[in-house]
């Protein structure tokens, strides 16, 4: 009776009991997984080698790692080559700890985990050791150097394969094997050393093979089409370059010739291709500038000392500038900004209709020349712009303007050889002549059609500083027109083309005539500049000189004809 009532007793005080103690143990781990549970500390039993940081924030775990781990002192590694020992301080070899990344990496250290799993997989730490490696940072270059240095003492380099080409062959002499250390061994050695706190490494030499030699990079780099002899335009003086052949070669031939004669230090001969080039230095040494492509001039005569001096400086940029095949000329560039700075003059220039002066006045005429002396020669224009006002240097439809960076003068060398313009200033008149080489008996004429013709106007003021019934003119009027010219191309002496160069619109200058109107001035007959019988005072008498007709600009005479509106884009053109 007395063992069925213990055995009740121990049926009812079991299972409470074990309830007790399953209480007592959740809450025991309920506090521990807590603790645990603090993403500001690093989880327990994490090492950083034999270094123990765990449970600690980052500053504490820095302050116990930087007593050993710090960059200030002169931390050492010893490596043995074969049997030669070198020491090197990690400062030398580029090397640094980084403590910031260690211990972000240490608290980063089960953070994956997520819910409950985190919980559970930090409270393993407890229980647990886990180690991880120090974190360093590597300047390759300064490793590099130091290393590189001692290899080229110690290291008895490979003889890499030697290859050229001598007639019709490719001669290829084998390389030769070396002894001594991988530069990347050695940095992958020193890197897993240096993070895993380890002091000395011994490294052993092996054969340093030279590279294989590659059928495809053989192709690639012994083989080509041929080129031709040709010049080159570097710093604006012309240079001959010489013939090449090409070279070409069966590949499959080469890899089993290359197959067959692996021993090192071995010569042997691949059969090439040779392919001659069209073209030889010897035939084309006595080409360069040997014929007068075009040439054109105009005079100043009449024009001011200001005025002359201008066209002397703009033409002088131009004289010796060379062009190769391909070329663009750009005047703008060349000649460079017209200012007072650059030695330019004042001198007349149009200023929106009008004849005004301004610096720079008769830029447009040295241009201009140039325009015509390209068209002589065939040459291609990329850009030209006719002026606003009519233009008595050149006729109609061949002049071209410029504005310093608004309005350029443009055209490219299409021939197969170097071009060179040669200025010349006589008697004030501008020659340009355009050298180069032709095979061709070629002439270019211009051809100019006046479409239209708009009369100027005479616009009067009166002057009461002029005697009564005196007229003087103060700017001479110009018919405006629009012009079509094309470029006749003839061979021979029989016209083989006929090329539109585009339409010129000129817009009519008004003619100004002051008036007199003061009765007590009577006409002086001694007075120069005064025609007594025609009571007229003409401008030009008294130095001031005139145009002869109008002009405007020019971009591409195809745009042009597109966009009559382009021409008045700007207010500005020299002439």
């Amino acid at each position: 009776m007395e063992l069925r009532r213990e055995s009740n007793v121990f049926k009812i005080l079991a299972p409470v009991l074990i309830i007790v103690l399953l209480t007592l143990l959740g809450v025991v781990i309920g506090f521990v997984i807590s603790r645990s549970d603090d993403n500001n500390r690093i989880m327990h039993h994490i090492y950083i080698n034999d270094i123990r940081i765990g449970n600690m924030d980052k500053e504490q775990a820095k302050l116990v790692l930087s007593k050993k781990y710090d960059n200030n002192n002169d931390n050492f590694i010893t490596i043995f080559f074969d049997n030669q020992k070198h020491d090197f301080k990690l400062a030398d070899l580029g090397i640094t700890y980084d403590l910031d990344h260690t211990i972000n990496k240490a608290l980063k250290e089960g953070q994956n985990q997520k819910g409950v799993f985190s919980k559970i997989f930090k409270f393993t730490y407890r229980f647990r050791k886990k180690v991880l490696p120090l974190s360093i940072r590597l300047d390759e270059k300064v490793f590099d150097k130091i290393v590189g240095e001692l290899l080229s003492e110690i290291n008895k380099e490979a003889t890499e394969a030697k290859i050229e080409i001598i007639n019709d062959e490719l001669i290829i002499v084998n390389g030769k094997s070396g002894v001594g250390f991988s530069r990347d061994d050695i940095k992958k050695e020193v890197i897993n050393a240096v993070i895993n706190d380890i002091k000395s490494i011994k490294l052993f030499s092996k054969q340093l093979k030279p590279k294989e030699i590659n059928v495809d990079e053989l192709y690639e780099e012994f083989t080509g089409d041929p080129v031709d002899a040709h010049f080159e335009v570097k710093d604006n003086e012309a240079v001959l370059i010489a013939e090449k052949y090409g070279v070409t070669f069966d590949k499959e031939v080469a890899r089993k010739i290359i197959e067959e004669n692996r021993e090192e230090g071995k010569r042997f001969t691949i059969p090439v291709t040779l392919i001659k080039p069209k073209r030889f230095q010897d035939e084309i040494k006595d080409y360069l500038f040997r014929d007068v492509l075009g040439e054109y001039s105009t005079g100043y005569q009449t024009s001011s000392v200001n005025r002359a001096i201008n066209v002397e400086l703009a033409s002088s940029k131009l004289n010796g500038v060379v062009l190769g095949p391909g070329d663009e000329f750009s005047f703008n560039n060349v000649v460079g900004e017209r200012s007072a700075k650059n030695g330019y003059k004042t001198a007349h220039v149009y200023i929106a209709g009008m004849i005004e002066d301004g610096i720079g006045g008769g830029i447009c005429q040295v241009s201009s020349t140039l325009y015509n002396a390209v068209l002589k020669s065939n040459l291609e224009i990329t850009e030209r712009r006719n002026h606003q006002l009519i233009v008595g240097y050149v006729p109609l439809g061949q002049d071209a303007t410029v504005s310093y960076g608004a309005i350029d003068f443009k055209f490219k060398n299409n021939t197969e050889y170097p071009i060179k313009i040669v200025t010349t200033n006589k008697n004030r008149v501008m020659h340009v002549k355009i050298l180069g080489t032709k095979f061709e008996n070629i002439d270019i004429s211009i051809e100019n059609k006046i479409l239209s013709t708009t009369p100027y106007t005479t616009i009067e003021k009166l002057d009461p500083s002029l005697p009564a019934g005196v007229r003087k003119v103060t700017q001479k009027g110009a018919n405006g027109y629009v012009v079509e010219s094309y470029k006749i191309i003839k061979k021979d002496g029989k016209i083989i083309d006929r090329v539109y160069l585009g339409k010129s619109t000129y817009k009519p200058t008004n003619e100004y005539v002051s008036v007199g109107t003061n009765p007590t001035i009577s006409i002086d007959p001694q007075n120069d500049g005064i025609d007594t019988q025609n009571n007229l005072v003409n401008e030009e008498n008294n130095g001031q000189p005139v145009i002869n007709e109008p002009a405007q600009d020019v971009q591409n005479s195809q745009q042009q004809a597109e966009n009559p509106d382009l021409q008045n884009t700007q207010d500005i053109f020299f002439e």
